[in-house]
């Protein structure tokens, strides 16, 4: 995964300069891989040879694993004890409150119902499955969804 715009925007998820830093592969191969969302992500068959990109996590990752969750519970500490505090101000029943909280959380409350819509639609059993690239859902594109309930044990 790239944070580049191109990435952001591709419609195969793929950065050809990530492909290509990991392995040098021929023009041809974009237009004949086929995408697969687990490993090895892009595969092409030449004749009886397979060509395959499987992308190892950069050891430079590894060491910020500890200050992705540090940061990701941080964030989750402030919303828990934001989410009190908001429960506290039921009983004034301010509305000038209430307008300041939807104007400064606007954004976050929007990125909140596109993970939700997200998944929810993922774990549908029916209905029209979200496009990677509509604008509605495009920000809750590298939110990681929960398995339906009845796969949980």
């Amino acid at each position: 995964v790239c944070t580049c715009l191109s990435f952001v925007t591709s419609r195969f998820l793929v950065c050809k300069h990530l492909i290509q830093g990991v392995h040098r592969v021929p023009a041809a191969f974009f237009n004949h891989a086929k995408c697969h969302r687990t490993t090895p992500f892009w595969k092409h068959e030449i004749g009886d040879e397979e060509v395959f990109i499987d992308v190892e996590q950069p050891s430079y990752l590894e060491n910020m694993q500890p200050v992705f969750e540090e940061d990701l519970n941080s964030r989750i500490d402030l919303l828990t004890d934001f989410i009190e505090l908001l429960k506290y101000q039921w009983q004034f029943k301010d509305q000038q409150m209430l307008q300041v909280l939807e104007k400064k959380g606007a954004s976050l409350f929007a990125l909140a119902e596109a993970c939700q819509d997200k998944e929810k639609n993922m774990n549908a059993t029916a209905g029209r499955r979200l496009s990677t690239w509509d604008k509605a859902t495009s920000d809750a594109m590298f939110f990681h969804t929960r398995p339906a309930l009845n796969n949980w044990n």
